[in-house]
């Protein structure tokens, strides 16, 4: 009983004696320790915490599986709380829209690039998904680029060296003047859709 109002004491240079209580002290320790609960409630619960003994989970490792997580959002975006289409997604839009011509021609020859593609099984699991959404006998080929990680920078680089990206620059007085969402179309761009005002 008061054992809270005893350290406090005892802190303080008073001696307090636990044989020596008696019951009108132990009245009075109680006392004390109600009113210091009503008034100041986490000073009990410090108290507390610090006379709790180590439990089981005191000594337990905690394992994550965030470095597997991490390679699923390209497949599972939602799983972060994103609200965007996926990689399965992204190519089922893609090949509806192909004719069979279009899609025979493009399976047998997809090339993955980025560093994500380096990722363990990633053309196994991109061939999976294109064999899934095409029809049964189709030649799918899905391999890396020579170098993956950097493809796209050297496609960007002969591009931006090639006759083609003047026609593709968009500069400040051209954005000044359409706004800035504004997207030059050319070969290798997107459509370009205004930003309803």
């Amino acid at each position: 009983i008061g054992n809270f109002i005893k350290k406090m004491a005892q802190s303080r240079g008073e001696e307090m004696d636990e044989e020596s209580e008696s019951e009108e002290e132990k009245e009075e320790l109680n006392w004390l320790e109600r009113l210091l609960n009503k008034y100041d409630p986490e000073a009990m619960k410090k108290e507390i915490e610090e006379t709790t003994y180590p439990q089981a989970h005191d000594f337990q490792i905690e394992l994550f599986v965030d470095r597997i997580k991490a390679a699923e959002l390209i497949y599972q975006p939602s799983i972060i709380g994103l609200d965007v289409a996926g990689l399965p997604e992204t190519l089922e839009g893609v090949f509806r829209k192909l004719g069979p011509t279009k899609r025979e021609k493009i399976t047998k020859n997809v090339v993955v690039i980025g560093g994500n593609t380096l990722n363990p099984n990633f053309c196994e699991r991109v061939r999976y998904q294109i064999r899934s959404l095409c029809p049964e006998g189709l030649k799918v080929t899905v391999m890396h680029g020579n170098n993956p990680s950097l493809g796209s920078w050297y496609g960007a680089k002969l591009f931006a060296n090639s006759p083609h990206a003047k026609k593709a620059y968009v500069t400040a007085s051209i954005l000044q003047e359409k706004s800035p969402d504004f997207l030059v179309e050319h070969t290798f761009s997107n459509q370009y859709f205004p930003t309803p005002r």
